[in-house]
C-alpha cells in the first residue's frame, strides 16, 4: 500500500518534476529563466525578522560567490553574545538550483539560527552545468578560508558578537551534504595551514 501524501505535498512535486523536466535543455544545460519565475528570493535584513537579522558578504566578485549570515537578533546585549557556534550551510538543489537568498533556504537558516543560538553562514556556491565539479567544492574551501583569516571582522551585523570559530560547523541539504562530505575533506587536507577554523 502507498503512503499517503498530501494534496498540497502533491502539488509541490508535480510543479518540481514538471520544471526539472522542462528547465533541463537535450544539451544538458538549464533554462534558469523558467525557474525564475517560480523562486521567491528575499533580500538580506538587518531588522530582526523572527528573532534574526541577516546581512550579506562578498567573498569574491569575480565568481559571485558571496555569504548570507544570520545572527540570533535577541543577543544583541550581553552574555548571550559571547562564544557562539558557528554553522556553514550549503543549500540543497541538485548543485543546478539554489541560493541563499531563495526564500526555502533564508527561512530554514532563520530557524537554525534561532534554534541553534548559533550564527549561520550561507554559502552561494557556483552551479552546474556552467560550473561543473569541483566548483561548488573549491567554492566551499574558500569560504572556510575567509572565515579562517578574520573575514568575519569586517562584517557590521556582528558587531559585538564573539563567534567562537573553534566551534565550526558544516551543514547542508540534498546536494549540500555532498558539498560538506568534499569540504571538510579539503579543509581537513590542507589542516596545517587552519589558524582559527576547525570543522
Amino acid at each position: 500500500m502507498a503512503p499517503f501524501i498530501p494534496l498540497k505535498a502533491r502539488i509541490q512535486l508535480g510543479v518540481f518534476r514538471f520544471l526539472t523536466n522542462h528547465a533541463i535543455r537535450s544539451d544538458d544545460t538549464v533554462n534558469r529563466r523558467l525557474y525564475s519565475y517560480f523562486q521567491v528570493l528575499v533580500p538580506a535584513d538587518s531588522k530582526p525578522k523572527f528573532g534574526v537579522s541577516s546581512a550579506d558578504a562578498i567573498i569574491d566578485s569575480n565568481r559571485n560567490l558571496l555569504i548570507r549570515i544570520f545572527v540570533p537578533s535577541d543577543s544583541s546585549k550581553g552574555e548571550n553574545t559571547k562564544n557562539l557556534p558557528l554553522v556553514v550551510y550549503f543549500h540543497g538543489g541538485g548543485f543546478f538550483f539554489g541560493s541563499p537568498d531563495l526564500a526555502t533556504y533564508d527561512d530554514w537558516c532563520r530557524r537554525l539560527c534561532s534554534g541553534l543560538h548559533a550564527v549561520i553562514v550561507s554559502v552561494n556556491y557556483r552551479l552546474s552545468p556552467e560550473h561543473r565539479c569541483p566548483a561548488p567544492y573549491d567554492d566551499g574551501v574558500d569560504v572556510l578560508r575567509f572565515l579562517d583569516s578574520g573575514g568575519l571582522g569586517s562584517i557590521d551585523i556582528l558587531s559585538g558578537f564573539d563567534v567562537d570559530l573553534g566551534s565550526c560547523f558544516l551543514a547542508g541539504c540534498t546536494a549540500g551534504g555532498n558539498i560538506v562530505h568534499h569540504v571538510a575533506r579539503g579543509w581537513a587536507a590542507i589542516s596545517e595551514s587552519w589558524e582559527k577554523v576547525s570543522s
